[in-house]
């Protein structure tokens, strides 16, 4: 697709705002430039004296502003999937969505007040749902500090809230459990009575847990339709651990700022998922706060840590800027190897939520980095 535009400017989005073409040549700028910065006056200012002087300059300057700028743009067949456009990769590509549940209980007692239950924001979980699936989006997640009631820290009741945001969505729920038997079965009953969506359950191992038995209940999982994550951090993996995890988990979301850290478990987990004839993807966890510009980005992340006491994003791969900022390392990991995925952890909701829709995603999808969109369109993509 040619996009045909005509003026002295281009309005194509880049890193430092429209961009000239080249074709912004103001008749005082000519003036000034044949008859020198000092000539004044009436008499000298008509175009015949320009055209007299410098009539090569007013040819080229007539050329350029009518000229028709080409934008090079993609435009796939509704019947053709992107995958088989040429450049183009492929990646999975989620958002937390956490932060819209209830208050912890302890963030009140810790300064001695007692507040009322506090509720998730429900309506706004499914709308920010839909609008994410609308906009590109593979799936969402709750980890496990997600709370539907402020007083009820149970992980069935988020697994519950996971399940009737796939009633009344056409994406998919990622939700994280403790990492026991009794969890994971529990959250398969659940999850397995919705029939629309796709539903993940996500585990953190800890130490001391037994990776055998949660194979189990991962198999009984997959049985039942649902797909199996682990969460871990990468300087926990151990070549015993990766030969587990590699029989069972379907994919990794992997804890580290480091790229090339990341590349190096992505090959050894896919090997050993490929010595049992299984297929594995590795997703990152990057943490975003994004505002209009870099001073402002950063100005919103010193109010967070003040407000919560503690980093933004400890341990994790983080993007402090604009959306040029998050598309650049969202490409920079993808296109290096060390993922197939990213999910992406918003400091506040709906804000990031909306530059991810509006801004990353059409930027991804302009360098060539595609999602396999669940609900088959992207109506919020421009």
């Amino acid at each position: 697709m040619t996009a045909h535009i005509r003026g002295s400017r281009l309005l194509s989005p880049t890193r430092n705002g429209p961009v000239k073409s080249g074709c912004g040549i103001s008749y005082r700028f000519l003036r000034r430039r044949c008859l020198g910065p000092g000539v004044s006056g009436t008499a000298s200012r008509g175009p015949a004296r320009l055209a007299r002087v410098c009539r090569n300059d007013l040819a080229e300057y007539e050329r350029m502003n009518a000229m028709t700028i080409q934008l090079a743009t993609r435009d796939l067949p509704a019947s053709t999937s992107s995958s088989g456009c040429e450049g183009v990769v492929e990646a999975s590509i989620g958002i937390d969505l956490t932060l819209l549940g209830a208050a912890h209980a302890n963030a009140s007692t810790s300064v001695g007040a007692v507040l009322p239950v506090g509720y998730a924001n429900f309506s706004r979980l499914v709308s920010s749902a839909c609008a994410a699936m609308r906009g590109g989006i593979d799936f969402v997640s709750l980890d496990k500090t997600f709370r539907s009631r402020s007083d009820d820290p149970r992980p069935t009741e988020a697994v519950k809230v996971a399940a009737w945001m796939l009633s009344r969505s056409e994406g998919g729920v990622s939700v994280e459990v403790p990492p026991t038997v009794g969890a994971i079965n529990a959250a398969v009953g659940i999850l397995s009575r919705s029939s629309r969506g796709r539903a993940t359950i996500a585990v953190e191992p800890v130490e001391g847990c037994d990776l055998a038995a949660i194979a189990g209940a991962a198999a009984q999982a997959r049985s039942a339709g649902i797909g199996f994550a682990v969460r871990t951090a990468a300087e926990d993996l151990t070549p015993s651990s990766i030969q587990a995890i590699a029989r069972f988990a379907d994919s990794v979301h992997l804890l580290t700022g480091d790229p090339h850290r990341a590349r190096e478990a992505r090959f050894a987990l896919r090997s050993a998922a490929a010595a049992f004839d299984r297929q594995l993807t590795l997703l990152t966890e990057i943490g975003i706060i994004v505002s209009g510009s870099m001073p402002a980005a950063r100005e919103r992340s010193l109010l967070v840590e003040t407000m919560t006491g503690r980093p933004v994003f400890d341990g994790k791969a983080s993007v402090v800027g604009t959306v040029y900022d998050v598309a650049d390392t969202v490409e920079e990991w993808i296109c290096l190897g060390a993922v197939d995925g990213i999910v992406f952890l918003p400091a506040s909701l709906p804000t990031d939520l909306a530059s991810v829709i509006r801004g990353i995603m059409p930027l991804l999808y302009a360098r060539g980095i595609d999602t396999v969109c669940p609900c088959g369109h992207r109506d919020l993509l421009p």
